[in-house]
Formats: C-alpha cells, structure tokens, sequence
C-alpha cells in the first residue's frame, strides 16, 4: 500500500493567513498542520508515499523532504485546483498499488488508522471510508454523509455537503481504494454544483459499478481547516488531544 496525501489547496478562505503559506503550513503548538498527517503516515505499513502539490508547493515540498525519511517520495503538482479526484487523476500515472488516500487539512484526533489499513487488507473489500461516529450534522454538512446497508454493512451512497445528512457518521478524506478499481477516477465527471470533481461521485460510481466499499471508524474527531474559526479551534484543542 502507499501514501497518496494531496496538500495542493490554497484555502483562499483563510484570507491573509494564506496568502504566503499553503494552509497545511499554518501553525499548531510551533508545528505545520501537516505534522500531524505525517506523524500518522510514518506509523502505518506504506511502502511509498506520492505527494500532489499545488499552491506554495516548494514550501510542501521542502518541508517533507526534509522531515521524512522512512520512505520513498515522489511529488506530482496540480496547477489548477478541481477537486480531490481531479488530484488523485493527476497521480494516477504514479500509482501501482492500493493507495492510502490523506487530505493534509485533515487532523485527526486519537487516530486509529492501523485498525482501518488491518481491516483492508484482512478482508474481501475494494475500498474502504474513514468516519468519525457520533458527529455533529454541522460538521457532517460541511464535509460528507456516507449510508450504508443495515444488512450487508457495504456502502450504497455518499452525499457531498448535505443539507440533511443520512445519519451521524463524519465522512472524511481518509480512504483506501485497492489499486483496481483507480482508473474508474477517469470516469467521474464534474460536479455541475460544485464546479470540481468530488470524493462522493467517484464513492457513487464505485458503488454502481458493484464494488464493495465500507465504513471504518477512524478516531475521536477530525477538523478540517478551512476557515479562521476551524484553525483557531484546533488551536485550543488540537494539539492536547492528538
């Protein structure tokens, strides 16, 4: 298995904050949030991680090369940002395993990721969706909802920033997607809502196409920081609790 983290987004909603740093190089306790998606990735069993770049990507760049040795790197650069599965397309060349899938504004708290990448690799599944249980539904409306069949467990639909949300479990860009069913992100289109190409469409397409997909839980919470509020609260929080 290998890394595929994607820490090309400018986060314009961050405002000044971003305006000389990607928004994974802001700050928590002296440390970029980055830190801690590299903190959990060195735990885990990948054999080579693939970096997408974009916007301040040398900083990126520099910063991972210079903190992680463990594996091998390679960075791919997104030059227009269009979406998580446009990145992932921009990658697709690179890969020929099952990929761990990250977002670098994700933190995740009290990870439990090893239990997830024991879960793929131990069982019959095509991928799987990192969740956080017992969400808040204005956290869920910012990220995804993801519903499941009470009978079978697998997955039978996604929904990108609901209105109402199918239950209370967070999704989040924590993924795993066995090396086969990859080039299915060729047959994904745009988003005519959203003007990008999303994480849900390609988890929808999966599930039409017959693929077995489901639900791990990952952690206590994850934050993703998009905002000035996000960060600041991360800030009082986070770093207690990673």
């Amino acid at each position: 298995m290998e890394l595929l983290l994607l820490v090309a987004g400018q986060g314009r909603r961050l405002g000044e904050h971003t305006k000389l740093r990607n928004k994974c190089m802001l700050e928590l306790d002296e440390k970029p949030i980055l830190e801690r998606s590299l903190e959990i990735a060195e735990q885990l069993p990948l054999k080579r991680w693939t970096v997408v770049v974009g916007y301040q990507s040398k900083q990126i760049s520099e910063y991972i090369n210079s903190r992680v040795s463990s594996a091998p790197k390679r960075f791919v650069r997104q030059n227009e940002q269009s979406g998580i599965v446009h990145a992932m397309r921009i990658a697709l060349h690179l890969l020929d395993d099952d990929i761990l899938l990250n977002l670098g504004d994700e933190f995740l708290v009290n990870d439990r990721l090893g239990e997830m990448v024991e879960y793929f690799s131990s069982n019959n599944v095509d991928f799987v969706c990192g969740v956080i249980e017992n969400s808040l539904e204005e956290k869920i409306r910012k990220a995804y909802s993801i519903q499941c069949n009470p009978h079978t467990g697998f997955i039978t639909s996604a929904k990108e920033k609901p209105t109402v949300p199918y239950n209370s479990m967070l999704g989040t860009g924590y993924c795993i997607f066995s090396k086969e069913i990859l080039p299915y992100l060729n047959e994904v289109t745009i988003n005519l809502v959203r003007n990008q190409y999303e994480l849900c469409d390609f988890i929808t397409l999966l599930v039409k196409k017959g693929k077995r997909g489901v639900c791990i839980p990952i952690g206590d919470d994850l934050i993703n920081v998009n905002t000035y509020e996000e960060l600041n609260y991360l800030r009082r929080i986070g770093g207690q609790k990673a």
